[in-house]
């Protein structure tokens, strides 16, 4: 039992350790509802510095079917910032995109995630 509450403790202060880092992204999944295959839909999500230090981000889309308004932001202490963007839809069924977000010297990492499903035209 010991050996669980330790290990408990362990992964708690690695997951808050991410958490603390002052940013919060929002939504971190974004529900597309239905979209036609071969089509386009744009979404938005906001990242908010909560710290009292600026942070450098890196905005990747996992794939080239996704485009940002921006691949880098310096976000400066108490500030909020809005991504926008769209995805090209090239499968049927259900799908999820992703896109990632990290600080540039590597010390967190974000994920959001993109959700829907694909019909024919």
């Amino acid at each position: 039992m010991k050996k669980i509450l330790v290990l408990s403790a362990v992964v708690m202060s690695l997951f808050s350790g991410c958490k603390n880092n002052g940013l919060v992204v929002t939504p971190s999944v974004i529900k597309l509802g239905n979209v036609a295959e071969n089509d386009s839909v744009h979404f938005s999500f906001s990242i908010r510095n909560s710290s009292h230090q600026t942070q450098s981000l890196n905005i990747m889309p996992e794939c080239e079917c996704t485009v940002v308004s921006t691949e880098h932001v310096l976000l400066q202490p108490e500030i909020k910032t809005r991504i926008s963007g769209s995805v090209f839809i090239d499968v049927t069924d259900d799908f999820n995109k992703y896109i990632y977000i990290d600080a540039a010297d590597g010390s967190f990492f974000y994920t959001v995630q993109l959700t829907g499903r694909s019909c024919k035209k």
